[in-house]
């Protein structure tokens, strides 16, 4: 018969609850080791990437997420322009009609490849990138299915090169649909950097896993408002972009306290590039290419001692001082009008050929000086008849 007090009531209670009794540490698994539930993990570590949103992660997982920076490639259902089968994965959000990517997936169990996305060739953001860096990827993406359970969604990326050739990256954890249209979110941790040239581009695969006996239907949404998307630690200079081409009606570029380093900016015919304060442009050498008719509105000033110059050196108006302007040619200045030249304003001015330049009429037999020494030096008295009094020409009456 056993001796001593017996346990209390509570005593028993707590016991059948586990409450106040203290557990061994044991490992889960390869994962992570919990000493107790009290939230507590001082003497825990976690080693497991997460895959539930509740899920646990250690220091190392959030520095990777926290300190890279973030490339984002949004998903469309445009067609590739040049993978056939392929949509595109946009480096600018697109706000218009949501688009929606259905397809049927048999009740095989196994993972069928719902769709393909692939970076548009020779997009800017994707073409700068010098190097994917270790890091946690993520795969945001709105989608539904037509069952509420065993219907599951991985993302798989791949790093496509110009020949085609398409290197497996990584795959992401399965998140399970339902038949509600959400948003989700599906990660995967890459402990090594990928090379990468400017000419590869970033690829997504979905992939749904079907466990129902019955073929499923799985859609995925892009634009509207769903900012579908991929998204990849990436360094990526942005002194290094070729080119920010703009279209649209109307589209604008703000730069607020930057520089365009270097390369182009491209303003299509649709297109305003518009400031509150000019702009100014200042290298060695600034080239406007106006294929197209220029708009010269406003008021556009030449700063001192600066020309405006065509074809070369040599052809150029110019502004010597203040109060001058020069129009100069290697060989000629035609003045081509329908109406009227006029020289000078109201009051009277001067003309002054150069001492060796003659005044043509015509031809080089016609000139300014041959009428003035050809001129009668008496009056000839011939109505309106020229006469050259003492260097002074006068009009017969």
């Amino acid at each position: 018969m056993p001796r001593g007090r017996p346990p209390s009531a509570k005593t028993l209670v707590d016991r059948q609850l586990g409450r106040n009794v203290q557990h061994p540490i044991l490992p889960a698994g390869d994962g992570f080791v919990v000493p107790n539930h009290s939230g507590d993990h001082s003497e825990g570590r976690v080693d497991s990437d997460p895959v539930n949103a509740l899920d646990l992660v250690n220091k190392k997982y959030v520095d990777l997420a926290a300190s890279k920076n973030i490339i984002q490639l949004f998903l469309t259902g445009d067609a590739s322009a040049d993978i056939a089968s392929y949509f595109d994965l946009d480096s600018s959000p697109d706000t218009g009609a949501e688009q929606e990517i259905t397809t049927s997936i048999a009740g095989t169990n196994l993972n069928i490849e719902h769709s393909e996305f692939v970076s548009v060739l020779s997009d800017a953001t994707v073409s700068a990138i010098e190097v994917i860096e270790e890091g946690i990827y993520n795969c945001h993406v709105h989608a539904s299915g037509t069952s509420n359970k065993n219907l599951f969604l991985c993302c798989v990326f791949y790093k496509r090169n110009s020949g085609g050739t398409e290197t497996e990256i990584g795959t992401t954890e399965e998140i399970e649909l339902s038949t509600s249209k959400s948003s989700v979110d599906m990660h995967l941790n890459i402990t090594d950097s990928v090379a990468w040239t400017s000419t590869d581009r970033m690829v997504m695969k979905a992939f749904v896993r079907n466990a129902n006996p019955t073929s499923k239907d799985v859609s995925m949404f892009a634009k509207g408002d769903t900012y579908s998307r991929v998204e990849f630690p990436a360094f990526a200079p942005v002194s290094s972009h070729d080119a920010v081409t703009v279209s649209g009606t109307p589209d604008y570029i703000t730069l607020v306290g930057q520089d365009i380093v270097r390369g182009t900016v491209d303003i299509s015919d649709d297109t305003n590039l518009t400031v509150s304060s000019p702009i100014t442009l200042t290298a060695d050498d600034v080239g406007l290419d106006l294929t197209t008719t220029y708009d010269w509105s406003g008021v556009h000033e030449f700063q001192t001692n600066t020309k405006l110059q065509f074809r070369d050196t040599g052809i150029f108006i110019h502004s010597n001082s203040d109060g001058e302007l020069t129009v100069q040619a290697d060989t000629k200045v035609t003045i081509g009008v329908a109406g009227d030249i006029v020289l000078g304003d109201s009051t009277e001015r001067t003309m002054k050929p150069q001492t060796d330049v003659k005044m043509n009429l015509g031809d080089s037999t016609h000139t300014f000086a041959k009428i003035f020494t050809t001129l009668p030096t008496s009056d000839p008295s011939v109505t309106g008849q020229l006469w050259n009094n003492s260097g002074v020409v006068n009009v017969s009456a």
